[in-house]
């Protein structure tokens, strides 16, 4: 089912699978050039200009991509797919796990993307570039809460695919992507910590520059926390499941 959505997205398509690697790209250069020039007068800029400043957001951003796209299609999976609920014997929780494991791919496949580019500008790998699978193995419970959370509840909920645009906004920009949270008032900071990205964003930009994980002890709590809410999840999903043929 993964290898299934992730090539349906481009098939008929000329490009095919290479619009996988070609979207980052794109992505990036965009952002280069729209938004560095504004946003790299803060922090960055005396760290190495826009350039510096695109590469170190530019992961940030593939994490919200990432969340975005199980948030954005997460309300639908169980009432667009009919045959699934009413016609067959199916495990409906393939449909939220097949939804988080393609946006991972797509997350992984961004971040080789920027690496390469990143060794291109500054010729070499970034430091702690073999961190980041570890990185996304912890985010992943996280991801997989918002699947089955948002699945079940768009059974019931139908306004919900209309809702979580403007959350996925808010979880943007409440989330250090664009600057650093030391840079904003503490008050702020601590509506910070609650985002899902924050944690995540913070750790990619430290291995990115120093090498290393700083924040062994957040990670772990992150970890457990999101963990344990993607299990209270599946047992929402597990509970709602025997009403959903009545109501896809």
């Amino acid at each position: 089912m993964v290898r299934h959505d992730f090539t349906q997205r481009y098939r008929g398509s000329y490009g095919g699978i290479l619009w996988s690697f070609a979207n980052p790209v794109a992505m990036l250069a965009v952002f280069t050039l729209a938004f560095g020039g504004l946003f790299s007068k803060g922090a960055y800029e005396s760290e190495g200009g826009v350039i510096y400043y695109a590469l170190n957001v530019f992961p940030g951003l593939l994490l919200f991509q990432a969340l975005a796209e199980v948030i954005n299609k997460a309300p639908t999976l169980i009432t667009g797919n009919p045959a699934y609920v009413k016609k067959i014997v199916f495990p409906l929780e393939a449909l939220p796990i097949t939804a988080v494991l393609v946006a991972l791919s797509h997350l992984f496949i961004g971040l080789m993307v920027w690496g390469v580019i990143y060794g291109l500008f500054f010729n070499q790998v970034p430091y702690g570039a073999m961190y980041l699978p570890l990185l996304l193995l912890i985010f992943a419970p996280a991801l997989l809460f918002f699947g089955l959370l948002f699945s079940a509840l768009g059974v019931f909920i139908r306004d919900l695919n209309h809702i979580v645009v403007p959350f996925g906004q808010a979880l943007l920009f409440l989330s250090p992507v664009f600057y650093r949270t030391e840079n904003i008032p503490l008050k702020w900071q601590l509506l910070l910590n609650f985002n899902p990205l924050t944690i995540i964003v913070e750790q990619i930009r430290v291995v990115v520059a120093q090498g290393q994980i700083s924040d062994w002890v957040g990670l772990i709590l992150y970890f457990l926390t999101a963990s344990f809410f993607c299990a209270m999840a599946w047992r929402v999903f597990q509970w709602c499941r025997g009403r959903f043929a009545d109501l896809v």
